[in-house]
C-alpha cells in the first residue's frame, strides 16, 4: 500500500486529500457535539502550523508533512468528542446498532471496511471505496441513519454535522495505526466493555435492513 497521487478537494470547512485506490480513516459526528466555531478554529490552527512549518523551511509542504500537522492538531477535537459532548445518541443502543449496521451493509460490494468504532457522539471507519466515492459513501451512511434514528426516536432535521473528517492512508503503518486507535477509542474515552466496535462484518446486525433502494440513496445529510 503507497499513495503516489494525491489530490486536494475543500469542503465547508475542511480539506480533503483523496487518491486513486486508497483507503481512508473518516470520523463523522453528531450535529450538535462539535460547534461551527471549533471546527473552524481547528482549520485556522492547521494553517497557521504549515505556513510556519513552510516558513521554517523555506518550501511548501508536501501532501504527506501536511496530513501529519493536520493529524497531530486533531487531537484537540478527538478528546472534546471522546469527553462526550451533546446528545449522545448512539449512547442508546437502538441508535448505535442503527449506525453499525449502516457501517456493515455494503462491506464487499460498494467499500472494503476494515476497523470501525460507534462511539456515543460519532462514528470511526476505515474504509476503501470500490464501486462509490468516499464522499458519497460516508453520505449514503448519514442519510440513512438520520432516517432511521428520527423515526425511532420521533425527532425531525439534521442529526449529523454537514462535513466529516477523513484522512488519507498513506501506507501499511498508517493503517495499523488507525486500525489500533479505532479499536481503541471506547478504552481511551473510559467506556468499559463498550459493543460497538468490530472488524469488517464482524458482529451481527440486528436492526432491520432495507432493501437496495433505501440504503443508497443521499438525501441532505449526504451531501457536503
Amino acid at each position: 500500500m503507497r499513495i503516489e497521487e494525491v489530490h486536494i478537494r475543500y469542503g465547508h470547512c475542511l480539506p480533503h486529500w483523496t487518491a486513486a485506490d486508497a483507503t481512508y480513516f473518516v470520523t463523522f459526528r453528531l450535529a450538535d457535539s462539535l460547534p461551527r466555531r471549533v471546527l473552524e478554529d481547528w482549520r485556522n490552527d492547521i494553517d497557521r502550523s504549515v505556513r510556519a512549518f513552510e516558513s521554517r523551511l523555506g518550501r511548501a509542504a508536501r501532501p504527506e508533512e501536511t496530513a501529519r500537522i493536520r493529524r497531530k492538531s486533531s487531537k484537540k477535537v478527538e478528546d472534546l468528542l471522546d469527553s462526550g459532548a451533546g446528545s449522545c445518541l448512539m449512547s442508546d443502543p437502538r441508535c448505535a446498532a442503527i449506525v453499525r449496521d449502516a457501517l456493515q451493509h455494503f462491506h464487499g460490494d460498494r467499500y472494503e471496511l476494515g476497523a470501525w468504532c460507534v462511539m456515543p457522539n460519532h462514528a470511526h471507519a476505515v474504509v476503501k471505496p470500490l464501486s462509490l466515492e468516499l464522499n458519497k459513501i460516508v453520505g449514503g451512511w448519514k442519510g440513512f441513519t438520520a432516517k432511521e434514528i428520527n423515526k425511532l426516536l420521533g425527532l425531525n432535521g439534521q442529526r449529523w454535522q454537514e462535513e466529516p473528517f477523513d484522512h488519507l492512508v498513506r501506507d501499511e503503518a498508517d493503517y495499523d495505526k488507525f486500525t489500533v486507535y479505532v479499536l481503541s477509542n471506547p478504552e481511551q474515552a473510559r467506556l468499559n466493555d463498550w459493543p460497538w466496535i468490530g472488524v469488517g462484518s464482524e458482529g451481527q446486525s440486528s436492526s432491520p435492513v432495507p432493501g437496495e433502494s433505501g440504503r443508497g440513496e443521499l438525501g441532505p445529510e449526504g451531501q457536503e
